[in-house]
């Protein structure tokens, strides 16, 4: 396969596109760094096919098991970049974010969230989006997951807010070989749940996390999100979903616990109705 890749790039630049076009597709199998600069050069192609598929070459060139310098790195997040930006075919532009949010580094991650808000096409909108959430959920990283879960809350984006951290909570929950703290990701999901006022949908998620092993100042914060699920419930009038909280909480809750009172108060409104 290695020896494919040199005689693949020779051909990208054969005067017959259907032959650049098959050489272009098989590279996206085999492509490794040693024919970067190939890649690299052609992706100036005049056919749309041919540039789309080198992009995917170039993916898999920077993938996982590739040993890139930084240079090599660096050429290839520059180069989907200028693609992104500057391509005149909106499926070029849209697949090259797509690879920069597989190859991408949490450095390219304001490029990628202006072109969210500022690219004309939705494809290339909606695969930039989805590049962000695949590089924050890469990198298992909890404190810039926090940075972007209030970034957007501040930019009323509730909805991409919601979105990320779940794919956060989930992808983490899932991959052991990612060393992120699942409960303060689900927490940061759950308290974004009930701002948004979406409490059926944060209950099954707190559930989880109060079974978690938690500090007795994590399991505070558990309780007083689960007496805010309680609260909304309701306020919403649905006393009998109130009362089953306050049922839930009581194995968590010890003599001492502040946050006992506010349960026996909500059960107390709960059971004279909304």
């Amino acid at each position: 396969v290695s020896e494919a890749g040199p005689v693949l790039t020779a051909l990208l630049v054969h005067p017959s596109a259907p032959v650049r076009q098959t050489a272009a597709q098989a590279l996206e199998r085999v492509a490794d760094i040693t024919v970067l600069d190939g890649l690299l050069t052609a992706l100036d192609d005049p056919a749309a096919t041919v540039r789309f598929s080198l992009v995917g070459a170039l993916a898999h060139a920077g993938g996982d098991g590739h040993a890139l310098s930084d240079a090599q790195r660096t050429q290839i997040l520059s180069r989907l970049e200028d693609l992104i930006l500057r391509d005149p075919d909106p499926g070029v532009r849209s697949r090259a974010a797509s690879v920069l949010g597989e190859v991408g580094t949490p450095e390219v991650l304001p490029f990628l969230w202006q072109r969210v808000l500022t690219a004309e096409d939705s494809r290339v909108k909606d695969k930039a989006w989805a590049a962000v959430m695949a590089i924050l959920v890469r990198t298992g990283n909890l404190e810039l997951l926090g940075d972007w879960d209030q970034k957007l809350a501040r930019a009323n984006q509730s909805e991409r807010r919601l979105q990320l951290l779940e794919a956060a909570a989930d992808a983490w929950a899932k991959n052991d070989h990612v060393k992120a703290p699942v409960g303060a990701a689900l927490e940061l999901l759950v308290q974004a749940q009930l701002e948004n006022g979406k409490w059926p949908a944060a209950l099954p998620r707190l559930r989880d996390l109060l079974n978690r092993p938690a500090t007795d100042a994590e399991m505070d914060k558990r309780l007083h999100l689960l007496l805010e699920v309680g609260r909304q419930a309701l306020k919403e009038g649905n006393s009998a979903e109130s009362l089953r909280v306050v049922r839930e909480a009581q194995p968590f809750l010890t003599r001492n616990n502040k946050v006992a009172g506010e349960f026996e108060k909500l059960e107390k409104q709960a059971q004279e109705g909304p």
